[in-house]
Parts: structure tokens; C-alpha cells; sequence
């Protein structure tokens, strides 16, 4: 993985929803009462971000976040 293209690094819950049998995920607000996993995203720098982990909570995403930002970020 190419670090020099990331500027930045986010975390976000992400909600789970089934409609017509289909799993749909998408991101959702940290108060949300029902959160599937939160997602570690590489911000790119020309725009756009990108998923590099699903983790089962907030805490091990905070961990992954943190080891990967002392990479991309001087």
C-alpha cells in the first residue's frame, strides 16, 4: 500500500440494515443505537476516502487508526 497518497486517517460506525434480504452497511453517527462495526478509513489526498479495516469496536479502531496515522502523517 502506497502511504504517500493518504493525507489523513478517520474512524466511523457503521450501521447494518436488511431490506428485501440484502445486507446493506453504510456509516452512520456515533450515538446510533444499533452499530454493526466501526471502519478505519484512509483519507486520500486528492480526494475521496478509502476502507483499510472493519473492526469489531471502537476502541481496536482507535488502535488500528492511531499505528497507521504515525505512518502517513509527519
Amino acid at each position: 500500500m502506497n502511504l504517500s497518497l493518504y493525507d489523513a486517517v478517520e474512524v466511523h460506525p457503521v450501521s447494518r440494515e436488511v431490506r428485501n434480504g440484502k445486507d446493506y452497511f453504510e456509516q452512520c453517527d456515533r450515538d446510533y443505537p444499533d452499530i454493526h462495526y466501526w471502519s478505519v478509513f484512509l483519507h486520500l489526498i486528492e480526494g475521496g476516502i478509502e476502507c483499510v479495516a472493519d473492526c469489531p469496536d471502537e476502541e481496536t479502531a482507535l488502535f488500528i487508526a492511531e499505528a497507521v496515522e504515525k505512518r502517513i502523517v509527519p
